[in-house]
């Protein structure tokens, strides 16, 4: 969020008449912004995802998707195509330039999270990728059998494997920093 309220000021700031005497110029935040995005592109760089930041558990395509969105405020307002790369290469995580081929984007490509653990969506919605779907909806990442908070909801309905068989199987070993997804 403080990357979107860096960019809306910064905008602010451009227009005329803008109040003078404000404690922060357009400079600062964009100073900011770099310093932050530099850092996120380090992480980036080192992480076996290339991902721009530390995960430690949930929210993890909201924050992908906010640091690309990010990188392009900052390019924007800049007027350069210094973080163009690094925007890219987290949206293309997120819609599926993953270990899964998977993107965590409910209807967004072909293949993509059909059956998560939302009481809606798992109650009333499809198991396999047609209507009606959670459009728009992200999940962190696949998970399996058990989230974050304990088991599968009771009355859950099970994930109808095409060929009854996980293709997330092979991705099940403690090394995985990521849920795995049903």
């Amino acid at each position: 969020m403080s990357g979107l309220a860096h960019y809306e000021l910064c905008r602010a700031l451009e227009k005329p008449g803008t109040v003078a005497g404000l404690e922060v110029s357009r400079a600062d935040l964009l100073s900011n912004l770099k310093r932050r995005l530099d850092g996120a592109v380090k992480r980036a760089d080192k992480d076996p995802f290339a991902l721009g930041f530390r995960y430690t558990g949930g929210d993890l395509t909201p924050h992908v998707v906010g640091l690309a969105l990010e990188a392009d405020f900052y390019d924007e307002l800049a007027h350069t195509t210094a973080y163009a790369d690094f925007s890219r290469r987290q949206l293309d995580f997120v819609l599926g330039a993953n270990a899964w081929g998977t993107s965590f984007i409910v209807g967004a490509g072909k293949v993509f999270p059909f059956h998560m653990q939302h009481q809606v969506a798992n109650l009333a919605g499809s198991l396999d990728g047609t209507p009606p779907l959670l459009l728009g909806a992200t999940v962190d990442g696949p998970t399996r059998g058990k989230s974050k908070t304990g088991d599968v909801p009771e009355g859950a309905r099970a994930t109808p494997w095409p060929g009854g068989r996980d293709p997330f199987a092979p991705f099940l070993r403690q090394w995985c920093p990521l849920p795995l997804m049903t």
